[in-house]
Protein backbone atom coordinates (compact mmCIF):
# COMPACT_ATOMS: atom_id res chain seq x y z
CA UNK A 1 0.00 0.00 0.00
CA UNK A 2 1.29 3.82 -0.98
CA UNK A 3 -0.05 6.03 1.61
CA UNK A 4 -2.76 3.74 3.17
CA UNK A 5 -4.25 3.36 0.09
CA UNK A 6 -5.14 -0.12 -1.27
CA UNK A 7 -3.02 -0.81 -4.91
CA UNK A 8 -5.90 -0.86 -7.21
CA UNK A 9 -7.08 2.53 -6.08
CA UNK A 10 -3.59 4.39 -6.31
CA UNK A 11 -3.49 2.67 -9.54
CA UNK A 12 -6.59 4.01 -10.76
CA UNK A 13 -6.19 7.30 -9.53
CA UNK A 14 -2.72 7.29 -11.37
CA UNK A 15 -4.47 6.58 -14.72
CA UNK A 16 -6.83 9.14 -14.02
CA UNK A 17 -4.68 11.81 -13.65
CA UNK A 18 -2.97 11.48 -16.41
CA UNK A 19 -5.88 11.42 -18.14
CA UNK A 20 -6.73 14.98 -16.38
CA UNK A 21 -3.31 16.71 -16.58
CA UNK A 22 -4.33 18.97 -19.20
CA UNK A 23 -7.33 20.28 -17.87
CA UNK A 24 -4.77 21.39 -15.17
CA UNK A 25 -4.36 24.64 -14.79
CA UNK A 26 -0.20 26.24 -14.98
CA UNK A 27 -0.71 27.07 -11.48
CA UNK A 28 -1.79 24.27 -10.07
CA UNK A 29 0.95 22.67 -7.90
CA UNK A 30 -0.49 19.47 -6.57
CA UNK A 31 -1.27 16.42 -8.13
CA UNK A 32 1.05 17.15 -11.14
CA UNK A 33 4.50 14.99 -11.62
CA UNK A 34 7.39 16.68 -10.64
CA UNK A 35 5.30 19.87 -8.69
CA UNK A 36 4.47 20.59 -5.22
CA UNK A 37 4.57 22.43 -2.08
CA UNK A 38 8.27 23.85 -2.81
CA UNK A 39 7.16 25.50 -6.38
CA UNK A 40 4.35 26.75 -5.17
CA UNK A 41 6.54 28.36 -1.85
CA UNK A 42 9.03 29.65 -4.85
CA UNK A 43 6.20 31.03 -6.94
CA UNK A 44 4.94 32.91 -3.95
CA UNK A 45 8.09 34.18 -2.44
CA UNK A 46 9.27 35.18 -6.21
CA UNK A 47 6.03 36.85 -6.70
CA UNK A 48 6.26 38.65 -3.45
CA UNK A 49 9.78 39.24 -3.80
CA UNK A 50 8.82 41.35 -7.28
CA UNK A 51 6.81 43.50 -6.26
CA UNK A 52 7.98 44.43 -2.74
CA UNK A 53 11.11 45.39 -4.29
CA UNK A 54 9.38 47.78 -6.83
CA UNK A 55 7.45 49.14 -3.48
CA UNK A 56 4.77 47.47 -3.81
CA UNK A 57 2.62 46.34 -0.29
CA UNK A 58 2.00 42.55 -0.79
CA UNK A 59 -1.45 41.09 0.94
CA UNK A 60 -1.52 37.16 1.19
CA UNK A 61 -4.64 35.15 2.36
CA UNK A 62 -4.11 31.90 3.11
CA UNK A 63 -7.09 28.53 2.89
CA UNK A 64 -6.94 25.78 4.67
CA UNK A 65 -9.44 24.01 1.72
CA UNK A 66 -8.71 20.16 2.68
CA UNK A 67 -12.42 19.41 3.47
CA UNK A 68 -13.47 21.85 0.42
CA UNK A 69 -14.17 18.82 -1.35
CA UNK A 70 -16.42 17.28 0.69
CA UNK A 71 -19.07 20.72 1.18
CA UNK A 72 -18.67 21.73 -2.53
CA UNK A 73 -22.01 21.29 -4.56
CA UNK A 74 -20.90 19.00 -6.90
CA UNK A 75 -23.90 19.29 -9.41
CA UNK A 76 -21.96 22.54 -9.99
CA UNK A 77 -18.82 21.62 -10.29
CA UNK A 78 -19.20 18.72 -12.44
CA UNK A 79 -21.18 21.29 -14.60
CA UNK A 80 -18.25 23.41 -14.31
CA UNK A 81 -15.55 20.65 -15.50
CA UNK A 82 -18.47 20.00 -18.48
CA UNK A 83 -18.46 23.76 -19.22
CA UNK A 84 -14.42 23.89 -19.37
CA UNK A 85 -14.36 20.72 -21.52
CA UNK A 86 -13.14 18.24 -19.85
CA UNK A 87 -14.59 14.76 -21.03
CA UNK A 88 -17.78 13.29 -20.47
CA UNK A 89 -16.40 10.03 -19.05
CA UNK A 90 -14.16 11.37 -16.84
CA UNK A 91 -16.90 13.67 -15.53
CA UNK A 92 -18.93 10.06 -14.87
CA UNK A 93 -15.95 8.75 -12.91
CA UNK A 94 -15.46 11.72 -10.78
CA UNK A 95 -19.84 11.41 -10.00
CA UNK A 96 -19.43 7.64 -9.42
Amino acid sequence: MLCGRPPRRTTFESVLLAKCVDYLDDLQFGFKRATGCFHAVFTLRTVVDYFTSRGSTVYAAALDISKAFDTVCHTKLLKTLWNAGVPGWIILVLND
